[in-house]
């Protein structure tokens, strides 16, 4: 009986508008006199169902939250559990520094690979350039022939090289 009359008490309350927590009290004063219970026991009954270490955490809990919000570690926090990855600005500074950092590596080694090309083709060019001063190669046609296609291929893959150089070395 006493339960049905704090329901019924609560939602009567409800329906004239009156805000939920007093509601919620007024039901609550309504069935403890249904039931027969001591009014002047109620404090005694309060502390005692609040005294309890366990419902420390409460606050704490409250508190740890709103510091948490303070510092900005909610707002990451709830960014990880999201369904779409946002990242950090520190995240996407890393990411950008690496990035950039393995572009130049590339870009040097590239570079040096150039470099080590040309150096070659120079030190065969200068090794053909030998050659033709050589009696036994400028007086046999065929050798030298061979030799002129050999540096003007040479010629050309060092334009290449050269301008590859220019654009690697900005």
């Amino acid at each position: 009986m006493s339960g049905i009359l704090l329901f019924g008490s609560f939602a009567v309350l409800l329906v004239l508008g009156v805000p939920i927590c007093v509601s919620l009290g007024l039901s609550s004063v309504v069935g403890l006199l249904a039931s027969g219970f001591d009014l002047g026991m109620l404090p005694d009954t309060i502390y005692a169902s609040v005294c309890k270490y366990a419902l420390l955490a409460v606050p704490f809990f409250v508190l740890a939250g709103a510091i948490m919000e303070y510092a900005g570690i909610s707002e990451i926090s709830t960014h990880s559990v999201s369904s779409t990855p946002v990242e950090s600005d520190t995240k996407l500074d890393w990411k950008a520094q690496k990035e950039a950092q393995a572009k130049e590596r590339k870009r040097q080694n590239d570079l040096k690979k150039t470099e080590d090309a040309i150096a070659k083709l120079e030190e065969r060019d200068s090794e053909i350039d030998e050659l033709m001063t050589q009696e036994e190669v400028f007086t046999n046609s065929v050798r030298c022939r061979e030799l002129s296609e050999e540096k003007a291929k040479i010629a050309e893959e060092l334009e290449t090289l050269y301008m590859r150089w220019e654009e690697l070395a900005e």
